[in-house]
């Protein structure tokens, strides 16, 4: 295997390892505070950042606020999604707008130009957000196909060994509990036609009418 060069080597039949441990299921998080976090967190840091700069003022224009402006969005882009760059696009828009921009602390533009300049800040801000999103889930598309890929080769060399029903039911609670991230629980039929567990992998509720199911 060392000295094959650059080709694919599968090994079957090798001796099987230990096995993963139980996976327990993933808490539900709250929705709400998964969407209010963020939006404050950004809020919060797309403020100091405006704030800070109109205290720098004269040293400190719109334009400079700008690009100030587009690496927050790549930021909260990159740690909080699409929604929470966009927001920081507009935040950002709009708090240069009233504290760089004539007439001050008003939703208004006296220059053609700048109002020009901050639907530029604005489209472009949205579309970095696009563009990041598409770049994070093509990676993770790619990262998940690449462990599913890695389970099933690992789940062919482990049933090419097994030599018992309760073995193979272990291997496939183990591999489907590691993908899924759910309790799993492998049920097979006893000679005396009732059910039994044969592999439990993570908490599974029992539920009284499954008992009856052949």
């Amino acid at each position: 295997v060392r000295d094959s060069g650059p080709i694919d080597v599968v090994i079957a039949g090798s001796a099987v390892g230990d096995e993963k441990p139980p996976v327990e299921p993933t808490p539900a998080s709250d929705p709400v505070a998964a969407l209010v976090r963020p939006g404050l967190f950004v809020a919060s840091v797309t403020g100091i950042a405006i704030a800070v700069g109109r205290m720098l003022r004269p040293f400190v224009d719109d334009h400079d606020m700008s690009l100030v402006a587009l690496l927050i969005v790549v930021g909260a882009t990159l740690r909080f999604g699409r929604a929470a760059g966009i927001l920081a696009a507009v935040l950002a828009a709009v708090g240069i707008d009233l504290l760089f921009i004539h007439p001050e602390f008003q939703l208004a533009v006296a220059d053609s130009k700048e109002l020009v300049s901050l639907l530029v800040l604005l489209s472009t801000g949205i579309v970095v957000a696009e563009l990041i999103m598409r770049v994070r889930s093509q990676r993770e598309f790619a990262i998940a196909a690449e462990r599913r890929l890695a389970s099933l080769l690992d789940l062919s060399r482990r049933l090419a060994v097994a030599d018992a029903p309760d073995r193979v039911a272990g291997i496939l609670a183990a591999t489907i509990a590691d993908v899924t991230a759910a309790g799993v629980d492998v049920v097979l039929a006893a000679p005396s036609c009732e059910l039994r567990s044969a592999a439990r992998r993570g908490v599974v509720e029992q539920v009284s009418a499954d008992a009856g199911v052949m």
